[in-house]
């Protein structure tokens, strides 16, 4: 897997946030000589312009080994983050070997998560 995490967030209600979620992952248990300790996917960063961005994004998740939703309210009404969710709960690799909800972390950003 090229990276260790994909962040989905909401750009308005968490853009400020996420880069330092990806930034407190990239130095997460650090070896001394390595640069960032994980690879992790984050629009802003990891992006180039392209007029295939579904399909960038999808090879993202696939390639992703776990998934951080940044959860708020924002990002539940966000029809891009809820196509991620869909994505990687359904049909990225992680989902075809019945790891997807495993590897599914989430950072509560604002709201309530109401669990049924």
């Amino acid at each position: 897997m090229n990276y260790d995490a994909f962040i989905s967030y909401s750009h308005a209600a968490d853009g400020r946030l996420a880069p330092k979620v990806q930034s407190g992952l990239h130095r997460f248990a650090k070896p001394l000589l390595r640069l960032r300790a994980r690879h992790v996917f984050r629009d802003q960063t990891s992006l180039s312009a392209t007029p295939e961005l579904w399909s960038t994004i999808e090879s993202a998740l696939n390639d992703a080994r776990f998934f951080v939703f940044m959860a708020s309210p924002d990002a539940a009404a966000s029809v891009w983050v809820q196509r991620e969710v869909e994505h990687w709960l359904t049909a990225s690799p992680m989902a075809k070997t019945g790891k997807a909800v495993d590897h599914f972390l989430i950072i509560l950003t604002d709201g309530d998560i109401v669990w049924d």
